[in-house]
């Protein structure tokens, strides 16, 4: 349908209730703003480190930004980092975790709840509840793993976890701090190497999903059933290399 350009290492996207969609821009340190539809951004956010994935939290339209490493091994921040920015407007407040120093992911339910994933000693899972300033860390191991967290999004009263090696998408019941594994979404075919799987998103039964297969070594976007997975219905690979996340802004009518 068409493109966005002028952008350094985009990472992460996600999409407020009005289908206004934020890009994450790693390299850039920033996040911009596109209006459904729109070829120019409304807004830009600056950000004060290496953007990699974003949320809007849909109970305020508070905009979450997760901050990764951009530099070499050790140079990273002492606590991983977050920042909120209120109604996604500028000089967001900070939150840390200290057991994630490298943060990748994250997702709110429905309640306004966020969810992050990152590295630290191991894979690292944690809550930032809507009434608190501090992050619990959840329980939660995946079936498999190539070392990397994949990506998260909140569905169906789930938090969806991406496995590392992007073939999977598992779906964990949270109970405070402790996360149950419910349901798997086999997506038939799909890699996305040894990195952590690009970031998929979920939508009225259907997930898209970014990744490569021998037949696209350049990279593909997939559509699946979900949660049932499977075989793809559709494929993209129109003007793709290296198609790293996806998000949806529904049409409007």
């Amino acid at each position: 349908m068409g493109d966005l350009t002028g952008f350094s290492q985009p990472n992460g996207l996600c999409v407020d209730k009005a289908g206004d969609v934020y890009v994450a821009s790693f390299s850039g340190e920033e996040v911009s703003e596109y209006a459904h539809g729109g070829k120019r951004p409304i807004k830009t956010l600056a950000v004060d480190g290496a953007a990699n994935g974003c949320a809007v939290d849909p109970t305020t339209g508070d905009l979450a930004v997760t901050l990764n490493c951009d530099g070499p091994v050790g140079a990273c921040y002492p606590s991983g980092t977050v920042l909120i920015y209120k109604r996604a407007e500028r000089r967001p407040e900070t939150r840390t975790d200290g057991n994630s120093p490298e943060m990748f992911y994250c997702a709110y339910d429905k309640e306004g709840n966020l969810f992050i994933d990152g590295l630290g000693k191991g894979i690292v899972f944690a809550e930032l509840s809507k009434r608190s300033k501090t992050f619990t860390s959840i329980a939660l191991v995946l079936p498999k793993s190539t070392g990397a967290p994949g990506a998260l999004q909140w569905a169906d009263g789930y938090l969806a976890v991406a496995a590392a090696d992007g073939n999977a998408i598992y779906e964990y019941r949270i109970d405070g701090d402790r996360a149950s594994r419910v349901h798997s979404t086999p997506l038939s075919g799909l890699s996305s190497g040894s990195s952590g799987m690009s970031q998929f998103w979920i939508i009225g039964g259907m997930v898209v999903a970014p990744g490569t297969t021998a037949r696209y070594p350049k990279g593909l976007v997939g559509l699946f059933k979900y949660p049932a997975g499977g075989k793809p219905t559709k494929l993209i690979t129109e003007r793709l290399n290296n198609p790293w996340a996806t998000t949806v802004s529904p049409a409007k009518t």
